[in-house]
């Protein structure tokens, strides 16, 4: 018999695309939002998320940001892709690195 990898994430439905678009590796036991803020509970304790300047930070843990990316492999044919957009009233930077490059930090 083969192992089996451990395919454990959360996944978040967004009510206006009516599924579940985003994927997370972290795999709390209860969450849920309230006042504006969302809360899990994770081994006993509550944590309340994005309240500090520390991205991808899971119950005390500092995990790699990725960024999976689609490029245009047949550009004779038409297609249509998701694009990213990211609202804030704060700027914050981020090191981007490919197989191809490393940017160094951007703001």
């Amino acid at each position: 018999m083969a192992a089996q990898n451990n395919c454990t994430y959360t996944i978040s439905y967004d009510p206006g695309v009516g599924g579940f678009p985003s994927f997370y590796s972290y795999v709390p036991d209860f969450m849920m939002g309230m006042n504006s803020y969302f809360y899990t509970f994770y081994r006993g304790n509550l944590y309340r998320h994005n309240t500090n300047e520390t991205r991808n930070q899971y119950y005390g843990v500092n995990y790699p940001s990725k960024l999976q990316s689609v490029f245009n492999e047949e550009p004779l044919h038409n297609k249509l892709f998701k694009t990213i957009n990211l609202e804030g009233d704060d700027a914050w930077g981020a090191i981007i690195t490919s197989d191809q490059q490393d940017t160094g930090f951007i703001e």
